[in-house]
């Protein structure tokens, strides 16, 4: 557990030069993700394809926090490049 928060910080760290950048991405996939739920949850039904809302509304929040882990981030790149030259 130790080696996942020394990441975590450290990429913390690392992302805080592009902080506006951050803000809007995250505001972004929020904004995505309550959509979509919003989408599903309209239909009305209380068992959606097999589905009960507790179970939607779990999936898309595990979408959200498994989207933010294991997702490409296009800053780390860019920095990259900018250090390279």
């Amino acid at each position: 557990m130790r080696i996942v928060k020394a990441f975590f910080i450290t990429n913390l760290k690392n992302f805080s030069a592009y902080r506006g950048a951050i803000i809007i991405w995250t505001i972004t996939s929020i904004i995505s993700v309550l959509i979509g739920l919003l989408i599903w949850l309209s239909a009305g039904n209380s068992v959606v394809g097999g589905y009960t809302r507790n179970e939607i509304i779990g999936y898309y929040i595990a979408l959200f926090f498994f989207d933010h882990i294991c997702g490409w981030f296009i800053f780390s790149a860019g920095r990259r490049d900018i250090q390279s030259g």
